[in-house]
């Protein structure tokens, strides 16, 4: 995120942004993840946020972690988990909304 734009800054675990949220929406592009050889896992850039920062700014999703990646809430919400202990294994899948929301019938 460093670098990315002039009002995001970061230390040495999180990133912030000097703006509120809406303000990164559109200017926060998708994250694609690559697991293994081929496997990529992409998160929308508007859902990498955080709540906001103490000072009415920002808090990104993604930390400073070095090699290290902890897919939380915000990858679980587009990815289904299904963990074997026993075979220590982990299986990930796209989430399908079963139940879409419905449209309004047109009024005549």
């Amino acid at each position: 995120m460093k670098g990315f734009h002039d009002s995001i800054y970061c230390n040495d675990v999180n990133c912030f942004g000097k703006h509120s949220c809406d303000y990164y929406n559109d200017l926060i592009p998708d994250y694609t993840l690559t697991i293994g050889v081929k496997t990529n896992f992409t998160i929308p850039g508007r859902d990498l946020f955080e709540h906001p920062g103490t000072d009415g700014g920002c808090k990104f999703a993604i930390y400073n972690s070095g090699n290290n990646y902890i897919l939380g809430e915000f990858f679980l919400h587009y990815y289904y988990s299904v963990y074997d202990v026993r075979h220590c294994k982990i299986g990930l899948g796209k989430v399908i909304d079963l139940h879409p929301p419905v449209a309004p019938m047109p009024e005549t």
